[in-house]
Order: C-alpha cells, then sequence, then structure tokens
C-alpha cells in the first residue's frame, strides 16, 4: 500500500473556479445581503468599526480589511464591549449576516460539476485513498469534483466501528479506502445542533442511534417554516466528548442560502475570516491531531493556494511543525520509509516582488527540499504535483 501525501489547500486553490480573494469578500457580502434585508446590523457593525478606527489611529479606513473587522465583532461579542446585547450563542446578528453572507457568495459563485473547470477534476481523481487534504477554505469546490471524478472521501478524522470502555476501534478497512479531507475553518453546508438539542427540537426522522436516518430540524424563531433535512456530518458512533458530534450537514443549500432567516436561528458553521478566531474554535479542536505528529509517515507534502495570512498565525506554526519534520526525514533518506517526494509549494506571484514576499512568507520551508511553483494553481501545477 502506497503511503498517504498530505496537500494543504488556501484560497488561491478555488479562484479558478471563480470564487473571490479576501480583498474581495467582503464588498461581495454586502451586496449580496441588500436585496434579501438583513443587511441592517453588518452595515452598524461596520459604522462603529470606522469609527473606532479612526479614534485610535487618527484616521478612518480608506479600505475595510476583513480580518481586523471580523477580529472587532468578535471580540466585541466574546467579552460584552457592546454592553448585554448577545443575540445567541452563535454571535450578535452581525456575527451571523457576515458568516452567513459569506456563505451564500461562495455558495452562489461555486460552479456545479458540469461547469467546474477541468483542472479541479484532474486533481480529485489523481488524489489516493489515505490521502490527506487540508483545507483553510469554507466552500465546496474540492468535494463537488471529489463526488463527481474522486476516490471515496470523509470529512471527519476517525470512522469508528465501536466505542466500549472508553476505548474506540478505528474502521481501519473503510479509511483506508477513503482520502480524508479536514476542513479546519468549517463550511457552507454545516450548521451546529446543538442548540436544538438543549430547545428540544431536533428529533430523528429513522433509527433512533442516527446512524443511517436523517434529521427534521424545526426552527426555534420561525416554525412556520417546514423541517430543513439535514445529516450527521459523523458517519458511525462518535464520542459524546467529540465536539463534532453536534455537527449537521445541510442537505439542501439550494434552498438553505434561499432563506435569509435562517442565518439567526442556525447559522453556518465557519469560522470567520478573523484574527481572533481562537474564540470560536472549539468544534475544530482536534482536526490538526496527528498531522504534525510524524512527518516521516507522508511521502509528500504540498502547499497550494495558501499565503499564510495573519489571521491564521496557528497554522504558521502547524505548518513550521510539519514541514521541518518532513524536511528531516528527507534529510535521513530511510529507504524504511519509503520515497518522498520534495515539499512543494503552489502559489500565483508572477513579479520578482510577488516572489520574493513568497520566499520570505515561507523561509521557514528548508528551501533544499523545496519546490516553488508561481504560476498559481493550473493543470500544469495539478501534472507537476502528481508526477
Amino acid at each position: 500500500m502506497e503511503p498517504p501525501r498530505i496537500f494543504i489547500l488556501g484560497a488561491g486553490f478555488s479562484v479558478p473556479a471563480g470564487l473571490p480573494t479576501s480583498r474581495e469578500l467582503l464588498g461581495l457580502v454586502r451586496s449580496g445581503l441588500r436585496p434579501v434585508g438583513h443587511g441592517g446590523h453588518l452595515e452598524g457593525s461596520l459604522e462603529d468599526y470606522a469609527a473606532f478606527k479612526k479614534a485610535t489611529t487618527g484616521r478612518a479606513p480608506a479600505a475595510v480589511d476583513i480580518e481586523d473587522f471580523a477580529a472587532f465583532q468578535d471580540y466585541e461579542y466574546a467579552y460584552g464591549l457592546a454592553g448585554s446585547d448577545r443575540w445567541s450563542q452563535d454571535g450578535n446578528r452581525c456575527q451571523l449576516q457576515l458568516r452567513w453572507g459569506i456563505g451564500r457568495v461562495l455558495h452562489r459563485l461555486t460552479p456545479c460539476a458540469a461547469k467546474l473547470p477541468s483542472v479541479y477534476l484532474r486533481f480529485a481523481e489523481r488524489l489516493r485513498p489515505r490521502d490527506v487534504v487540508v483545507t483553510f477554505n469554507y466552500d465546496r469546490v474540492l468535494e463537488t469534483a471529489l463526488d463527481r471524478s474522486g476516490p471515496p472521501y470523509r470529512r471527519f478524522p476517525e470512522r469508528l466501528l465501536e466505542i466500549s470502555g472508553g476505548t474506540a476501534r478505528i474502521d481501519v478497512r473503510t479509511e483506508s479506502q477513503e482520502v480524508l479531507l479536514v476542513k479546519v475553518h468549517g463550511s457552507i453546508d454545516w450548521i451546529s445542533w446543538e442548540q436544538f438539542q438543549d430547545d428540544g427540537v431536533l428529533s430523528w426522522a429513522g433509527d433512533t442511534a442516527g446512524q443511517s436516518s436523517e434529521l427534521e430540524l424545526a426552527d426555534t424563531l420561525y416554525r412556520e417554516r417546514p423541517p430543513r433535512r439535514v445529516r450527521p456530518l459523523i458517519e458511525g458512533p462518535v464520542a459524546p466528548t467529540d465536539p463534532l458530534r453536534w455537527v449537521l450537514v445541510v442537505q439542501d443549500i439550494d434552498g438553505y442560502y434561499r432563506q435569509p432567516d435562517s442565518l439567526y436561528s442556525y447559522p453556518p458553521l465557519i469560522l470567520a475570516p478573523s484574527t481572533a478566531k481562537q474564540l470560536y474554535s472549539r468544534p475544530f479542536e482536534g482536526m490538526w491531531r496527528g498531522i504534525d505528529g510524524v512527518p516521516s509517515y507522508w511521502a509528500g507534502v504540498s502547499l497550494i493556494g495558501y499565503s499564510l495570512p495573519s489571521a491564521d498565525p496557528y497554522a504558521l506554526q502547524a505548518l513550521y511543525g510539519l514541514t521541518s519534520g518532513y524536511g528531516r526525514a528527507l534529510d535521513r533518506s530511510d529507504p524504511e520509509e519509503g520515497p518522498k517526494r520534495r515539499i512543494e509549494v503552489v502559489n500565483l506571484a508572477t513579479s520578482p516582488q510577488d516572489q520574493a514576499a513568497l520566499l520570505r512568507r515561507y523561509r521557514f520551508i528548508p528551501r533544499r527540499h523545496a519546490t516553488f511553483m508561481t504560476s498559481g494553481f493550473s493543470e500544469a501545477s495539478v501534472d507537476a504535483l502528481f508526477q
């Protein structure tokens, strides 16, 4: 059995599909919320943010940095800086509007399978079982490609057969046939049912164990709407302490983003692009577990379209551990560990200045073992990655 490879994806992976960069995202969210009449609290928060920046820096920002703005919202909510206004356990209305608006923009701009650029199908079909893809993206571009032409995959860390007496037995046979897609910042089709458990409005529509049934999700605020069909993210047994046990996958994504009232009662489970996202990271704890623990385990390490944004300082630490350990494994050249590819970084950096900046950001990667492809994610870079 061939050893697995690990691929780290950032926003640059999704750009060829027509999805926006972080610089474009806030403007698209604001223009998308206006027609549905649910952007008022977000606009008010932007006014408060501009006043705060002017008072503390001496000038209002010419352009709003979405990462800084989202952190302003997060600190305001988490520490009660706006008084007693705490709309829900998931955040204030301005935060929920931002997250739902992000999800709506990404969903509406994601091509259907028939129109997906061929580069994604080529990437998906060359993945092999046991490969791991870690993505910082919320969108479903890769899932769409995998559903059409890739191997089976799962989006939760471990598939269990049983849990007994505090120990768990992993379904190694099934896992050996799957790609693991780890969405460390959430997904536009995920919601949490923890609040519905508390309110007693969530019921199983099938077997009581919930292993193969869908769920009927009644809305606590808008009960006149019909139940929405969802299913658990984790398939099979799940530990009672696993925060992912609360995560549901929305089956009808079109319907979810057509109904703006849904943002207040069950917002998308994504971490906003905020420098303070660690305040809301509990559902995603453990997703990195083991990824950098034994770097010699991997047959290849590739980073695609990820530019180490300032909003992800923890990722710098994780990627340093992964690439430095993998570099030491390359130095050893132990035949028992099997053949290993060089560390590959794919990013769009066409000018000499951009290329120099890319090298500075990734200065921690052992250069003697690294290949930088600066023409961005394309069919040519996919061919190079899978030679």
